[in-house]
Formats: C-alpha cells, sequence, structure tokens
C-alpha cells in the first residue's frame, strides 16, 4: 500500500512538472516568438476576354497567384522571413505548385550581422562608379551566406558566398531533367564569392570632410554541362546523351577611395579581372579604372564630372556592365569604352527654375555582338580594326509653376558612326487631390531615313479620383513615322475600385506596358504596336 502511494506521489509530482513545464513554455512562446511573429499574404486573380479576329472574342482560363509571407524574431538578435507563392499562369515552369520564393533568417549583435539567404537578393557590396556587382545577375535560385562586420579597429568588412543551383524541370524527353534549352542543354551550377573590406582614414563633421578607401574581391564560377540531342528516324527528340562539361571562371579585384572636402566628393575606382576556364571565354586580364568628382557647387551651379577607361576584355560577370552573357541589351555593354560623362545643373535662385545639361563622349572598338549558340544566351563580341567616337548631349529647362503645374522642354541628341540622331521635347504636367495629368511631344532623330527615321511622338495620361474608393486611368501614345509614311497608336484604361480591408478590383482594356514612360518608352518609339485588343478583371487582396 506503502508504495502504491509513493508511486502514486511521483506520479502526480511528475504530471505537476510536465504541466508547469509546458505552462511556462507557453509563455515564453507567447511572450517572445508569436508575439512577434507575423503570417500575412497576398492573393491575385485575373480573367482575360481578348480578340483573335475582327469578330471573334474569347475568354481565357482564369489566372491566379498566391502569395504567403511569414516573419518572427523569437529572440533578441534573431529575424526570420519566408515568402512562399504558387500561380495558375506559368504551367511551363511547373510555378503552379507552391515553392519558395525567398527567405533569410538574421543573426545581429551591436557590431556584426550574419545572415542565411535563399533567393533573396542582398548580394550588394559597394562599388561606386564601376557597379562590379548587380545583385540580378547573381540571384536566381541561389543559397547564400553573408556576413557584415562593423567598426572593428575602424573597419567594416563584407563577406558573401553564394551557390545558384539550376531549377529543374521535366518535360518528358526520355525521364530526363532539363534546366535551359537553346538546341543543347545545359545544367547550370554557379558559386560566387564576394568579399569587401572598407576602412575611414579621417573624418572631420564640422568642415564637411572625410577620407574612405575599399578594396573588393569577386569570383564567379559557372559550370556547364553540354548535351548532345539524340532523335529518332522522324526528327523528334528522344533523349540527351551528356557530351561535356565546361566552367567559365571570372575573378576580379578592385580597389576604391572617395575624399571629401567641405562637401565636394572626389570618387575613384580601380579594378582588373581575370578569365578563364574550359569554354571558348576571353583568356586574358584587363584593367577598368573610373574617377568623378561631385557636389561641386558654385553658387546656383552644380556640376558633376567624371573619366572613365574600361578596356575591352574586362569582365566581371556579376555586373550588368561588364559581364559576357547579356542583360537588357547588348548596348548596355561598356567594356572596351574610354570617355567622360559631364553633367552641369544652374538652380535659379529663389525661382523653381532648374536647367540642367549633360553631355557624354566614348570612343569603342567594339563593332557588334552575337550569340553565341555553344553557350545558350552567352555571346561573343567582334571589334573592329579602328576606334569610333559615340556622342550624347541632353538640354532640359524644368519650371514649376502655381497650383502643381510643372513643365519641361529639352533638346537630346545621340552621335555615332551611323550619323546624328537630334531630337527635342516638351512636357507638361498638373497634380492635385482630385486629379493628375501630363501630356508630352517628341520629335525623335530628325531628319534621320535609318530603321524608323524621324519620327513625331505624343502621348499622354489622365488619372481621376471619382470617388473616395473609385478612380479611372488612361493613357495613350502615337507614333508618327514621317520617313515610312507609317502611324500606329496604342491606349491603355482602367477603373479601379477600392473594396476596403486591402481588396481592390481593375477593369482594364488593352496593354499597359509598352508605354509606362510615355514618349520616352521604346516600346512603342522603336516598335510598331497596335493596341491590344484584351479586356482584364483583376483582383488583388492583402491579408
Amino acid at each position: 500500500m506503502k508504495n502504491k502511494l509513493v508511486r502514486s506521489s511521483e506520479f502526480i509530482v511528475r504530471r505537476t512538472a510536465v504541466l508547469l513545464i509546458l505552462t511556462m513554455n507557453y509563455e515564453l512562446l507567447t511572450m517572445n516568438c508569436l508575439y512577434a511573429t507575423g503570417i500575412g499574404g497576398y492573393y491575385e486573380s485575373e480573367v482575360d476576354i481578348y480578340r483573335n479576329s475582327d469578330f471573334t472574342w474569347n475568354m481565357s482560363l482564369p489566372k491566379h497567384y498566391i502569395q504567403t509571407r511569414f516573419w518572427s524574431n523569437p529572440f533578441n538578435g534573431v529575424d526570420l522571413y519566408g515568402q512562399f507563392a504558387a500561380r495558375t499562369n506559368e504551367s511551363w515552369n511547373k510555378k503552379y505548385n507552391f515553392e519558395l520564393e525567398r527567405s533569410w533568417a538574421k543573426y545581429w549583435q551591436k557590431n556584426l550581422e550574419f545572415m542565411f539567404l535563399g533567393k533573396e537578393e542582398r548580394h550588394w557590396i559597394n562599388s561606386p562608379l564601376l557597379n562590379l556587382v548587380d545583385t540580378g545577375r547573381v540571384v536566381d535560385n541561389s543559397l547564400a551566406t553573408r556576413l557584415d562586420v562593423k567598426d572593428v579597429y575602424g573597419f567594416k568588412s563584407t563577406c558573401i558566398v553564394s551557390r545558384d543551383r539550376p531549377v529543374r524541370h521535366t518535360n518528358g524527353i526520355s525521364g530526363q531533367d532539363e534546366t535551359e534549352w537553346y538546341g543543347k542543354c545545359f545544367d547550370r551550377d554557379t558559386n560566387v564569392y564576394i568579399a569587401r573590406v572598407q576602412k575611414n582614414l579621417y573624418k572631420n563633421t564640422k568642415t564637411v570632410s572625410s577620407f574612405d578607401i575599399g578594396t573588393n574581391y569577386i569570383s564567379k564560377k559557372r559550370d556547364l554541362e553540354k548535351y548532345i540531342i539524340a532523335k529518332d528516324t522522324n526528327g523528334a527528340i528522344v533523349g540527351l546523351t551528356q557530351d561535356e562539361t565546361i566552367n567559365i571562371n571570372n575573378e576580379v579585384v578592385s580597389v576604391d577611395g572617395k575624399f571629401i572636402f567641405h562637401g565636394v566628393s572626389l570618387t575613384s575606382e580601380f579594378a582588373n579581372s581575370s578569365s578563364f576556364g574550359t569554354a571558348s571565354v576571353i583568356k586574358k586580364r584587363d584593367n577598368a579604372a573610373s574617377c568623378e568628382m561631385r557636389d561641386l557647387h558654385l553658387g546656383p551651379f552644380w556640376l558633376v564630372g567624371r573619366y572613365f577607361d574600361y578596356g575591352k576584355n574586362f569582365r566581371s560577370e556579376s555586373s550588368s556592365k561588364f559581364a559576357r552573357t547579356p542583360g537588357e541589351s547588348a548596348d548596355n555593354k561598356e567594356f572596351g569604352r574610354t570617355g567622360y560623362y559631364t553633367e552641369f545643373s544652374y538652380l535659379y535662385p529663389k525661382k523653381m527654375v532648374n536647367l540642367k545639361y549633360k553631355r557624354m563622349e566614348y570612343k569603342t572598338k567594339v563593332d557588334y555582338i552575337s550569340n553565341n549558340h555553344e553557350l545558350g544566351t552567352d555571346y561573343i563580341v567582334y571589334f573592329s580594326s579602328d576606334y569610333f567616337k559615340i556622342y550624347y548631349n541632353y538640354a532640359e529647362l524644368y519650371i514649376e509653376f502655381v497650383k502643381g503645374v510643372k513643365g519641361k522642354v529639352g533638346y537630346e541628341s545621340l552621335k555615332n558612326r551611323y550619323g546624328s540622331f537630334p531630337g527635342i521635347f516638351s512636357e507638361i504636367s498638373c497634380e492635385d487631390r482630385y486629379a493628375f495629368a501630363r501630356i508630352a511631344a517628341r520629335l525623335k532623330d530628325k531628319k534621320s531615313r535609318l530603321n524608323y527615321g524621324e519620327r513625331f511622338i505624343y502621348g499622354g495620361e489622365l488619372r481621376l479620383n471619382l470617388t473616395d474608393r473609385l478612380q479611372s486611368y488612361w493613357r495613350m501614345v502615337n507614333v508618327q513615322s514621317n520617313f515610312l509614311n507609317k502611324n500606329w497608336f496604342t491606349a491603355f484604361y482602367q477603373l479601379r475600385y477600392n473594396i476596403g480591408w486591402d481588396l481592390e478590383t481593375y477593369l482594364e482594356y488593352g496593354d499597359g506596358w509598352a508605354t509606362d514612360n510615355l514618349a520616352w518608352d521604346i516600346d512603342i518609339t522603336d516598335t510598331e504596336r497596335d493596341t491590344t485588343d484584351v479586356i482584364k478583371l483583376i483582383l488583388k487582396l492583402s491579408f
């Protein structure tokens, strides 16, 4: 009997202890975790009705996109974030299943910050003039760690290690997984190593003067698995056979300095690159350098000047400016350029009147760039035998009138080896609590007979706040090519209704992406495009 009482007492004590522990853990959880935890998201649904002939209208399948977000700081110095999403309109890349869009976990203290990144755009470092790291050139499906250490013996340092894994998809070719298709298939692995050390050598807050120096190390190593396509007698693809493994390696070392004296800044940056590997890359070393003066004020005059010299074989695979793989356009690649940029501004005293003039001039031997079919989106650069120069001039007069009215007139000119392409433009806008309106007109490539030739472009946009919840928007652009004797026009219309509770609906006609910047959007100024016959009903909800 006594033993039973002892066992019963022990059971009660253990049960009480367990309950106390659970209660304490619950209190800690609610105080330290749930109190600082949030769950939210975003949902968007779209239904399209489009016309594919003069008489036939069709309705597309509904498109859905849902995003969920989770964030928390369960302990002091610890932050967490995760974002998942799925969509129904991209079945070609299997994104109709929930997948991780981005995530990060951060541990921070007074002088230390450590982060684990998943598809997160935090690969940037300070490269003041050369812009050697462009986040969009590093992040795709990457996992990375980032360490920032501040104010240790006056030094600031950053170290980033990133590994970009291919997004695998199966399209049914002999059950094999493929990532990209260019007539050959590549399975890409990319390793990126980025490090920066910076130190302030002098600082005087009274005279607004300081001197900082820094150095960067950037390495990007990309592996490609090249495949041979197997076809049957009818020419249908039946499988893939791995042919060889190719690697492209790029390393960049740079040093930069910034000296500020009485508010005027002098900045310089020098970098050396080395490209090597088994692929047909340029296996050479080259340099890039730039220096700039900024914030020089002489009364109402503001001056900016920059000189740059980029070697034709200089490459930074983590930069849009110097990468071998095209970013937006091959014209944006700046290797092989030597020249200067200057900017002059005059601020009329006590008046909202600004006069601005910009000029850029450089010489280059880059003739043209073509795709490298053996290496997918990679390309080959061809050089001319002699240098040729490119000039760009831009002048603008900007005035702000009363009651929210703003006006702008200007002149621009581009001159290259194909000729001179001058133009003039004007713009006026007005905004108050009830409406916003903007009208722009532009004469582009005056007297040119190249491509679309001389064009007169005008456009306008109007937003009206009809009620507190209802808003209408309209935008149009018209292009008249005098050289081709052609005219094209596109418009975009939208009704927006705010239901409340972070719920909005949109009724649209046409596509607006081609006229985002009115008379300056190359999607309409340099492309023949008409209004898209499509009606969209869109629902957006944040929760």
